[in-house]
């Protein structure tokens, strides 16, 4: 399962792993995650989702919005 808290981002520059920012998922913020498509024949996963993420240190946020998936997901 997905808990609201499980949405982390790491950013850092390609070859440089210590020169990273991790951003968490801001609870306080509206958090959308909608499947509009659950294909359990053929296992595919559609759906939308946006949210916003925080580094608190730094005092930066990052808007995520307008996301789209779809996937194929192996069934239990």
């Amino acid at each position: 399962s997905l808990n609201r808290k499980d949405i982390k981002y790491v950013l850092g520059q390609p070859g440089i792993s210590t020169n990273t920012t991790t951003y968490l998922l801001d609870t306080l913020y509206p958090t959308e995650f909608h499947i509009s498509r659950l294909d359990m024949k053929d296992n595919v996963c559609a759906g939308t989702f946006a949210f916003r993420l925080i580094n608190a240190i730094k005092k930066d946020t990052l808007d995520i919005s307008g996301g789209r998936f779809d996937v194929t997901y192996q069934p239990d």
